[in-house]
């Protein structure tokens, strides 16, 4: 029988691999296919050590989303996600 820390290494490579597969397909390169992959390597890499914390996990799971989001709240603070669609009809 396999362990834990196996199998979840195995599925999150196959998940990894196919992800970037997959968008580098969409964006036609292996900067991005490798950026992806990388990504979800570091996602699984945080969620693995959650799950190992066993009794810290509630606590490690909500800081690391409270940094998350906060990482994309600062990140994305310039984007103007209204550019480029059509402006809100008022009824």
């Amino acid at each position: 029988m396999i362990g834990f820390a196996a199998a979840y290494a195995a599925a999150a490579g196959a998940t990894g691999a196919v992800v970037a597969g997959f968008t580098a397909t969409l964006f036609a390169g292996r900067r991005w296919a490798l950026s992806a992959f990388g990504g979800f390597a570091l996602l699984y890499g945080v969620l693995y050590v959650v799950l190992s914390l066993e009794d810290a996990a509630l606590l490690a799971g909500a800081v690391t989303g409270f940094v998350i989001l906060t990482a994309m709240m600062f990140g994305t603070r310039k984007v103007d996600w209204s550019a480029g669609g059509s402006p809100a009809v008022k009824i």
